[in-house]
């Protein structure tokens, strides 16, 4: 697939996935839908967020390091994109479920660092 299309496609899918997300938003009342509707909307907020800043890591990496090849640029900026969807949907599950503890979202935080560690380094040893 070309980088073109690729970009298309993520486009694409964030901007169906951020409409969903705002349809569910002003169309079910939060008491009444239960949860399967609040699964469905963090599911399509995390995609939207996933592809947002999957093409923004890949634009910025795109332009600051030539001389890597694409396929290794995608696949970091598509990892790291879904670390910091995690992080920015397990602080707003937290949140709506007046559960947020600040060293509980750290240690989130620290887990999703030491798991992006173990990722990068491994990629370095093949």
């Amino acid at each position: 697939m070309s980088i073109k299309k690729y970009i298309f496609i993520m486009l694409i899918s964030t901007i169906i996935c951020f409409i969903s997300s705002f349809f569910i938003m002003l169309s079910t009342d939060p008491y009444l839908m239960g949860l399967g509707g609040f699964i469905l909307f963090y599911i399509s907020l995390g995609l939207s967020f996933v592809g947002t800043f999957s093409i923004l890591g890949f634009l910025i990496r795109s332009l600051l390091k030539n001389k890597e090849a694409n396929f290794k640029i995608i696949i970091d900026s598509f990892r790291q994109a879904i670390w910091i969807s995690f992080i920015i949907i397990f602080y707003l599950l937290l949140k709506g479920l007046d559960f947020y503890k600040t060293w509980i979202f750290i240690l989130f935080i620290l887990f999703i660092l030491f798991l992006e560690y173990i990722f990068s380094s491994r990629k370095k040893i093949n």
